[in-house]
């Protein structure tokens, strides 16, 4: 039997998402199960507004120092 699927690709990224990576790709394709940018997350704590979703992240040099990893 033969399929249309031609390669299948998976990524492994050390704390990152499809979302945060990939996710406002629908923008260019619709067919991509994406972010529309009205998605939200709730607040840490209580009495804080939701965390909106943003293209806006930043790279690397905004985890200067890097988080601490540790067993």
């Amino acid at each position: 039997m033969s399929t249309p699927i031609e390669r299948l690709v998976v990524l492994m990224l050390e704390n990152r998402s499809f979302d945060h990576l990939l996710g406002f790709l629908k923008r260019e394709n619709p067919k991509i199960n994406g972010l529309t940018g009205n998605e939200a997350n709730p607040p840490a704590r209580d009495n804080r507004p939701d965390v909106q979703v943003s293209d806006a992240a930043g790279d690397i040099q905004d985890l200067d120092p890097g988080p601490w990893h540790d067993f």
